[in-house]
């Protein structure tokens, strides 16, 4: 999500090689950018000289980057020798770097003013599927996981590896990072059911979750009653809630029929509540105070990813297609 002429807008990326723009207030397409030229995989905004820019990665091994006020690209980004799975934004000194990783098994940097990759992480031994940003000790530092079961930390000034995160079985699908107590962690999501959570700072895993029974494919974190809670999502068709201060599952929402591919984390009326895309060809919304599900909307095809904007506004990829909706209504209903 981001802003243009002072409304919010979607970015939606897919496999047609393109990237979309959409005006969230009048449903119209403002934007069609091309030039990739295999399946768009991972969209992020940033500001760029005063200017808000879109950064795109996908198949085509390419990382291109966008303004968004004119429609033209300002930076193709090569070097990757694979499929860029995933692409984050971080701030280096007073500059906006994106941190990028992909099948080749690599974490490149890039300084989106000029262009330039300023640093190439190796590390990994297998595809590179996801990627969280922080600051740790100050600075901002990469944490990334993939097929190779493990969770790696990066320090993005020096480009060293400080952390190598093992203990995972499977690979691992999604990563998050939060604080608790203070203190920066990371909550991983893996093929072998489980979800982790890691202290970055001394490298420790201090939780494992158990409670799915398959494949868990997303996490998120919120707070929940003053404490951070983590969100999870699987194949198990459940969507699960965790205290990541006691490690203890707090809610286990049951209502999809099918896996759940994605779950991302909102405030409606100042509580926290979760939306949740599946197989199913649903999108659920769930208060995580009560674990009700508050509504779910039925769309024509499969709801593979879902992102949430601050006013209301989900925006799902189904299949070729993207669909607009908006929770301002069940925010009312809930006043």
């Amino acid at each position: 999500m981001t802003g243009l002429d002072g409304r919010p807008h979607a970015l939606t990326a897919g496999d047609d090689q393109s990237v979309r723009v959409w005006d969230l207030a009048t449903g119209e397409q403002t934007r069609h950018l091309t030039g990739h030229t295999d399946w768009v995989l991972s969209v992020a905004v940033t500001g760029l000289d005063g200017r808000p820019h879109a950064v795109t990665a996908g198949q085509d091994w390419s990382v291109r980057v966008w303004d968004l006020a004119t429609g033209k690209r300002t930076r193709h980004l090569i070097g990757h020798t694979g499929r860029v799975n995933s692409v984050v934004v971080a701030q280096l000194g007073d500059r906006p770097h994106a941190v990028t990783v992909g099948d080749e098994g690599s974490v490149r940097v890039w300084d989106l003013t000029t262009g330039d990759r300023i640093r190439h992480l190796t590390g990994h031994t297998g595809r590179v599927l996801s990627v969280g940003v922080m600051e740790l000790e100050g600075r901002p530092h990469a944490v990334t996981a993939g097929d190779d079961r493990s969770v790696r930390v990066w320090d993005l000034t020096t480009g060293e590896q400080t952390r190598h995160l093992t203990g995972h079985t499977s690979p691992v699908n999604s990563v998050a990072v939060t604080e608790l107590e203070g203190r920066p962690h990371a909550v991983t999501a893996d093929q072998d059911w489980s979800v982790r959570v890691w202290d970055l700072a001394t490298g420790e895993r201090i939780r494992h979750l158990i409670g799915h029974t398959s494949s868990v494919n997303s996490v998120a974190v919120t707070e929940l009653e003053g404490r951070p809670h983590a969100v999870t999502a699987g194949d198990d068709w459940s969507v699960r809630v965790w205290d990541l201060t006691t490690g203890e599952q707090t809610r286990h929402l049951i209502g999809h029929t099918s896996s759940v591919n994605s779950v991302a984390v909102t405030e409606l009326e100042g509580r926290p509540h979760a939306v949740t895309a599946g197989d199913d060809r649903s999108v659920r919304v769930w208060d995580l105070t009560t674990g009700a599900c508050l509504t779910t909307y039925y769309l024509p095809a499969v709801a593979r990813a879902v992102t949430l904007a601050a006013d209301g506004t989900v925006v799902v990829g189904v299949g070729h297609d993207v669909v607009v909706l908006t929770l301002a209504p069940l925010a009312r209903r809930l006043r």
